[in-house]
């Protein structure tokens, strides 16, 4: 049996996952500390955008405050800030249990986590659910293949694509937790519920996603076995691809096939139109959060009945709502740290 001990009194293997937590752990005080107000005139100083937006804010009601904070929508960074913790919390979880268990227990557990995911969502597509769970109705039109736990198609199929990641992983495992062909099925399920999300973008992670994989694997074993050895795992991968595609063509609808083959590309000319907003807040952005409620004011006025929530890319979201300096140390400190 494993006893819990105080993450300080844990012996150092045990502590080395630290460094990639600190950085999630500094992003989630960086949040917070955008919505702490400040006096105008400091305010001034260091972000005079930002102050001129509070010292303006309630004019039409005759007021005039004099507090305001980096951030132009404090709730908001709050929230975002709890976010943020959440996933340090869950990323220093998941490395404690790694070190204490081996990495495998933590990616046979995103893969169940997934695979049940893919399995709920794929039985209320095939019963014509209109509820999740039968309980929640859902505020707004969804198609069957698009509800579930998750209703958001794209945020659907990156969380299956990890699953199904994780459980490629455990294929190519000489000692896996899971018998090779349970994980095979359950990678397919989630291919397979991830071409039926519809997501473009789901679809191309999950490729590349198996690209990279097989690349780093074969590398990874060439060093220590044979041909033959490493030929068979490789080949339930591409097995199990084929397997999952199968499913998904099976499974297919005009709808879903719409969805993938669209040229539309929409999305990626927001990022151009968050250029004017990321000039004028260069250094310490809108407040992490806030992208949503300041890009009103910068958008082109094509669809005026449309509120865009995000700009689709998290580089231009990061740069904009915390700045590009800590943007920067965000990704670079991801690149880093993950690398491993």
């Amino acid at each position: 049996a494993l006893a819990a001990v105080p993450l300080w009194l844990a012996p150092k293997p045990d502590r080395s996952w630290t460094a990639p937590g600190i950085v999630l752990l500094a992003l989630a005080a960086w949040s917070a500390i955008q919505a702490i107000p400040l006096p105008l005139a400091v305010l001034a100083k260091i972000a005079p955008a930002n102050a001129d937006v509070w010292a303006r804010s309630l004019l039409p009601l005759g007021e005039h405050p004099t507090w305001g904070s980096l951030s132009l929508d404090p709730g908001a960074s709050l929230v975002e800030a709890v976010k943020w913790l959440t996933y340090a919390c869950t990323f220093l979880a998941a490395s404690t249990m790694a070190m204490r268990r081996g990495p495998a227990f933590v990616l046979a557990l995103v893969f169940g986590s997934a695979t049940l995911t893919a399995i709920v969502t794929l039985l209320h597509g095939m019963a014509s659910a209109t509820k999740v769970f039968g309980i929640y109705q859902p505020a707004g039109a969804f198609a069957p293949n698009h509800l579930g736990p998750l209703l958001n198609a794209n945020t659907l199929a990156g969380y299956l694509t990890l699953g199904a990641i994780c459980g490629l992983g455990l294929v190519l495992m000489r000692r896996s937790l899971l018998p090779r062909w349970l994980a095979v099925v359950g990678v397919a399920v989630d291919i397979g519920a991830i071409v039926r999300s519809g997501s473009r973008g789901g679809v191309a992670a999950l490729l590349i996603g198996v690209v990279v994989l097989a690349g780093l694997g074969w590398k990874t074993s060439a060093r220590s076995s044979s041909f033959k050895h490493r030929a068979v795992p490789f080949a339930l991968v591409g097995g199990t691809v084929v397997f999952g595609g199968a499913l998904a063509l099976l499974g297919g609808t005009g709808s879903i096939w719409r969805d993938l083959l669209s040229d539309n590309v929409a999305k990626l000319k927001i990022v151009t139109w968050t250029v004017p907003l990321l000039r004028t807040y260069t250094w310490l952005g809108v407040g992490r959060g806030a992208f949503e409620s300041v890009f009103e004011a910068y958008r082109p006025a094509l669809r005026a009945h449309v509120i865009y929530t995000h700009p689709e890319n998290f580089p231009a979201q990061w740069a904009s709502e915390w700045g590009v300096v800590v943007a920067l140390i965000a990704v670079g400190g991801g690149a880093a740290f993950w690398r491993r």
